[in-house]
């Protein structure tokens, strides 16, 4: 008995070790650009595809406007979005994919994904709506096309989401599907034209939020 309990606490001690010495990668060491024009989602959906395949890691954002599609966030990854950093939506309603809806960060059966820091994500919610609608008026696009939530994550186990403040959104910001084991800390639900709850929960489990904050719309 006491070699198992010995062993478990090995385990446990490993398993701790590891977690805390996740490794850090900078953006902008995959090309990312915070300029505010240039498209990062290429960049940043390649620096998140490395990361997990190296079995995880932090992905961080320091100071600057980084605009990007939507990326699909990998297993054993956190986006860290410091201080001063705002991921902001690009303004083309085609830059938008995700399933079972579009989202700026979206994720499908995935595990350990998590978004961090007190920066901002930015959903640029008054130019997708003036896309939709000039692309529907040109025929492009249907009608029933809807402006992406900000994160949208589908059958995910191990989900975190902290410190961040969203903002600029047609819908609630945060939507989860299905998920598990899903912790909502001290999100800012921030400025925005619509007034929205901060989150959707379809037959989630385990699921906690606590210590979020709303502010006035405009």
């Amino acid at each position: 008995m006491n070699k198992i309990k010995t062993l478990l606490c090995a385990t446990l001690l490993a398993l701790t070790s590891i977690s805390a010495m996740a490794k850090d990668y900078q953006a902008v060491a995959f090309g990312v650009k915070s300029d505010g024009v240039t498209n990062n989602t290429r960049s940043i959906q390649h620096a998140i595809d490395y990361i997990s395949a190296q079995g995880g890691g932090r992905l961080v954002f320091y100071v600057g406007r980084y605009l990007t599609g939507s990326i699909e966030l990998k297993s054993g990854v956190t986006l860290v979005i410091h201080e001063g950093a705002v991921l902001v939506a690009s303004p083309s309603v085609y830059d938008h994919k995700g399933s079972p809806r579009r989202a700026l960060i979206h994720a499908q059966g995935q595990h350990d994904i998590a978004i961090t820091g007190k920066g901002i994500i930015d959903g640029n919610s008054r130019a997708l709506i003036a896309d939709i609608a000039e692309q529907t008026a040109r025929g492009y696009a249907d009608a029933k096309v809807e402006v992406p939530a900000l994160v949208a994550l589908d059958r995910c186990k191990g989900v975190q989401t902290s410190g961040v403040t969203l903002q600029n959104y047609a819908c609630p910001p945060l939507q989860f599907d299905h998920c598990h084991n899903v912790q909502v800390t001290a999100v800012t639900l921030g400025l925005s034209d619509a007034a929205m709850p901060l989150y959707e929960a379809k037959e989630c489990g385990k699921m906690t939020v606590k210590d979020c904050l709303t502010q006035p719309r405009y």
